[in-house]
């Protein structure tokens, strides 16, 4: 949720989300908006955030499939009333324990004719926890699409998020959910960085993590995210995505996504989850 203290910021930022106005991460009409956020994930087996042998530039399909993923058919992201037609790009493949993956997700809605990009880094692993904190920029602000591009095309459904794939609460006292410190409807997806400019005004400002009960989910990565250098760190990992979003199968992909969608291989099917 953004706030403006007056009546005049307020309109600013009304203006920079209006529709044809601003895209996240897009300079148009004078008005720039960036975000970042953090998830903590937790990466089901087959996830391509934990495969050493992925290959770069791979294509996966990750629908609800009981058949292997093979480099060659096209990803597909299942959803309730409808599918979206997706593609997963993996830049740097995680070839050892701590090579920091990086990549894009692209996606094509055929009913609403609606796309949605999102630039993601992995931060870390957590390997006893079993849970990977990832910052993800996205270039459109499609609803669920962090949820969705993590849970269906990362294999790795956002921590809490039991709407998209993590567990639900089955009220046993060593549960998934109270050992990742989930509290009632909570998940792990924070809004970590907004920065924009419009005309004369220019903002760059973080949010810290939540406290309290609605807080005890980022217990393990707490110290990380507060420790001196990580909004640095955060800001670098931005601009290299807005290098990304610049690449020229991105630029195609925003000019016309139904086309690209046409061009994609696999048999679509509708699926649901």
């Amino acid at each position: 949720m953004v706030l403006g203290r007056n009546p005049e910021t307020v309109r600013r930022l009304n203006h920079m989300f209006q529709a044809n106005k601003v895209e996240k991460n897009v300079t148009r009409h004078s008005a720039i908006l960036l975000t970042q956020y953090l998830a903590l994930l937790k990466p089901k087996p087959g996830s391509p955030l934990y495969t050493p042998s992925i290959s770069a530039c791979r294509i996966l399909s990750l629908s609800n499939s009981k058949d292997t993923p093979t480099p060659t058919t096209q990803g597909i992201l299942s959803r309730k009333t409808f599918l979206e037609i997706s593609k997963l790009v993996i830049l740097q493949p995680p070839t050892a324990p701590h090579t920091p993956t990086t990549g894009y997700i692209l996606s094509f809605d055929p009913t609403s004719l609606s796309s949605s990009l999102t630039h993601f880094h992995l931060l870390a692993r957590l390997d006893p926890q079993e849970k990977l904190l990832v910052q993800f920029t996205p270039l459109t602000g499609k609803k669920h699409q962090l949820r969705l591009h993590a849970a269906f095309l990362l294999g790795a459904p956002v921590v809490g998020d039991h709407r998209y794939g993590y567990p639900q609460d089955d009220g046993a006292l060593a549960s998934v959910r109270k050992g990742d410190g989930v509290y009632k409807d909570g998940y792990a997806l924070h809004c970590f960085r907004l920065a924009g400019s419009y005309k004369n005004v220019m903002f760059d400002v973080t949010a810290g993590l939540p406290t309290g009960r609605w807080g005890d989910v980022w217990s393990d990565v707490r110290s990380m995210i507060e420790e001196e250098g990580f909004v640095e760190r955060v800001r670098g990992i931005s601009e290299n995505a807005k290098k990304v979003f610049a690449m020229k199968e991105i630029q195609k992909f925003r000019e016309d996504p139904e086309t690209w969608s046409k061009g994609a291989k696999g048999q679509i099917v509708k699926q649901e989850i």
